[in-house]
């Protein structure tokens, strides 16, 4: 059917106004909706920077009253994933409501509450204000989005039905659309957050929308001019470019250390300078065996070690030499303990003050150990905790790295192991120890080019415990529970 209307007004006529009906569908609307949602986020600046905010230290730990290093891919998605739900759940609620009642709140409330929130996530992400509640958060403020949303549905006469399929279309567009922002963004925060340069982009992403924010309050709430609104739109124009920028700065920042861990595998498999054993095949795999020289980290920056105050340390875990406790108790006791990267000087200066951080490292396979003869046996490699950055959290996914690298440095094992965390030493240090256990059967016969290792089953080292190193010592006392 085609209608029309005239309509005549003293001696003047209204241009006709021809409305075609013949192709509208329940489907058409529908598809109308959803991109409608996804419009709404795709021009909609404020929607996407209050969620750039909340993405910007989503994959970092945070301690007392700042951020430390990456959480680890897992935690990383599932606090993204957290934060994403509970937005969802918040802004479809109000704008369930909104709809059904056929209004809304005036404009510029809603506005303003929107641009309140860029700025409150903002300080988030430069300083923790929340964190462990990104999800109420994201609820709460999602609430005052879905107000704003609500807004696209006033006016069209939705009601029943299509008030339904209205409602499910236009969050459905919104979904789509946060959830392509999250996947494009999102993978290159994670990988720019394993270099401690990540703070630089965190806190430059957090700058600009506290300004950004800023800007809109001032403009909503007093009416002030501001240059603000119009460089925020100009910026979100340059957005493929810069996630690009984005994308580049992360690969550059971990380039340095995928090619500094080649060349150490290189080292190892050829034997380095020490003209150490090639690979040999045991049981059907290879398993590089290569000689148990104990040379010097070389570094070219000034060292910071790691180091925990004395008095904090002890008040978590008493004057017991050896903790054996599962990883979330450690976790949990070390909640406090704050972190600190000191100089060699400062160290020493303030030996009474602090422990500095050591990792211990013990081989087995199947609880026949690996032992190294040094100036006295030894159960495992040990070294300090060095800082190329901002201090990590303990147990942090860096502290296993140092452990991995004082492994490879040692050059005694280069073999597949599964690594875990088995407890905590006090001796004049704080050691965290982590056992490698060798996927593959190794024996000294099979391997006599492997320097001074010899293998010790448990009885065997309680036997000759006292030939070995303090530290070992401790650990021999304690086998059964490692």
């Amino acid at each position: 059917m085609r209608r029309s209307c005239r309509a005549l007004a003293g001696d003047w006529q209204r241009p006709t106004l021809v409305i075609d009906r013949m192709q509208g569908s329940t489907w058409r609307g529908f598809v109308a909706l959803v991109q409608l949602g996804i419009a709404h986020i795709q021009h909609g600046t404020d929607h996407r920077l209050f969620l750039l905010m909340l993405l910007l230290p989503a994959p970092l730990l945070a301690r007392g009253h700042r951020w430390t290093t990456a959480s680890g891919v897992r935690a990383s998605l599932q606090t993204i994933s957290g934060i994403v739900t509970a937005f969802t759940v918040g802004h479809s609620l109000t704008l369930l409501v909104g709809a059904l009642q056929g209004a809304a709140l005036p404009t510029s409330p809603v506005e303003i509450l929107v641009a309140v929130s860029i700025l409150v996530t903002a300080v988030h992400a430069w300083r923790p204000m929340f964190a462990g509640r990104e999800m109420l958060v994201a609820a709460g403020f999602g609430l005052v989005h879905g107000l704003a949303f609500a807004r696209e549905l006033l006016g069209f006469g939705f009601d029943g039905q299509s008030l339904t399929l209205a409602l499910l279309g236009l969050n459905l567009g919104i979904e789509a659309m946060q959830l392509a922002i999250v996947a494009l963004v999102m993978p290159w925060l994670m990988l720019a957050s394993r270099s401690a340069h990540y703070a630089w982009i965190r806190n430059t992403g957090a700058a600009f929308g506290g300004i950004a924010a800023s800007g809109l309050i001032a403009a909503r709430a007093f009416g002030l001019p501001s240059v603000v609104p119009p460089a925020v739109e100009r910026v979100a124009a340059a957005a493929p470019w810069l996630l690009g920028l984005l994308a580049f700065t992360a690969l550059a920042l971990n380039a340095r250390s995928w090619f500094g861990r080649d060349d150490a595998v290189r080292s190892t498999a050829t034997g380095g300078r020490d003209g150490c054993a090639q690979p040999s095949s045991i049981g059907g795999s290879t398993v590089r065996i290569v000689c148990a020289s104990f040379g010097r980290m070389e570094r070219t920056t000034p060292e910071r070690i790691l180091a925990v105050r004395t008095a904090e340390y002890l008040q978590q875990v008493g004057t017991q030499r050896y903790a054996g406790l599962p990883r979330e108790e450690i976790e949990r006791l070390y909640a406090s303990v704050e972190l600190h990267a000191l100089t060699s000087d400062e160290l020493t200066r303030e030996s009474s003050s602090y422990l500095p951080v050591v990792t211990y490292t013990a081989v087995h396979y199947n609880y026949t150990w690996l032992t190294y003869e040094r100036a006295e046996r030894s159960l495992g490699v040990s070294g300090p905790v060095y800082s190329e950055g901002e201090p990590p959290l303990f147990l942090d996914e860096s502290l296993e790295l140092a452990a991995r690298r004082e492994l490879e440095n040692a050059r005694v094992v280069a073999a597949p192991v599964d690594w875990r965390l088995a407890g905590l030493i006090h001796d004049g240090q704080l050691g965290l120890v982590y056992i490698a256990r060798l996927r593959s059967h190794w024996s000294p016969e099979q391997n006599r080019s492997a320097g001074r290792v010899t293998c010790c089953n448990s009885g065997e080292l309680k036997t000759e415990r006292h030939r070995f190193e303090p530290w070992s010592q401790l650990l021999i006392d304690n086998l059964p529970s490692l």
